[in-house]
């Protein structure tokens, strides 16, 4: 699996996620896309940028939830897509509220 970031016209380097060989299954566990978050994050982050991500269930984990509350103000997220996964809002609806409220936020100096 791979993993990376874009922002603006910037992106990341492409990660190799490794495979956890202690998982259920030997695949990708919320445990190793901790460790890649932990490595990976801080080399891209500007807190001027919000992080998002989709509903893979490895992205959605209690742990990866769990990380992200607990560095609230290092890493902001956005609760609205997070919270989207058990409510009746559809992804595009959420998506549409965040691109919203970030268009209306651009300065005049862009």
């Amino acid at each position: 699996m791979v993993w990376a970031a874009f922002w603006g016209s910037n992106r990341s380097e492409l990660v190799h996620l490794e495979q956890d060989f202690e998982a259920k299954k030997h695949g990708y566990s919320a445990a190793s896309y901790l460790a890649l978050l932990e490595e990976n994050l801080p080399t891209i982050y500007d807190p001027s940028l919000i992080f998002m991500q989709d509903n893979a269930p490895i992205y959605t984990a209690r742990k990866v939830k769990e990380w992200f509350n607990n560095n609230e103000g290092v890493y902001d997220h956005d609760p609205d897509i997070k919270e989207a996964a058990g409510s009746n809002k559809t992804k595009e609806d959420c998506l549409w509220k965040v691109l919203e409220a970030s268009w209306d936020n651009i300065g005049e100096d862009i």
